[in-house]
């Protein structure tokens, strides 16, 4: 007879990436507040709304990297740590060239 517990056990990793998700929701949310309440409002207003949400397009994935990149070296992985450092540096160096 099978109890009803017979599937398998509770994976302890499940939930290990949600304060990820959770951060990348909020991100979400509040990019598209910004976008929007850049277009309704007007003047000095809607420009610096509309710079803040260009602004969080391009820091949030950055701070995403930023995140895999150290804890893929902690791990120990050091070609995928390496890459994301990489695409880092990248961008910094594009930074610095558009100035």
């Amino acid at each position: 007879m099978t109890s009803a517990a017979s599937g398998p056990p509770p994976d302890p990793k499940l939930d290990r990436f949600r304060p990820v998700v959770v951060g990348l929701q909020m991100a979400l949310v509040v990019i598209g507040v910004l976008a929007v309440l850049s277009v309704v409002l007007p003047g000095r207003v809607s420009n610096v709304l509309a710079t803040a949400t260009v602004i969080l397009l391009m820091v949030v994935p950055l701070v995403r990297v930023t995140w895999l990149a150290q804890r893929w070296l902690r791990r120990g992985d050091l070609r995928y740590g390496l890459v994301a450092v990489s695409v880092l540096l990248v961008v910094t160096a594009g930074a610095f060239l558009a100035r």
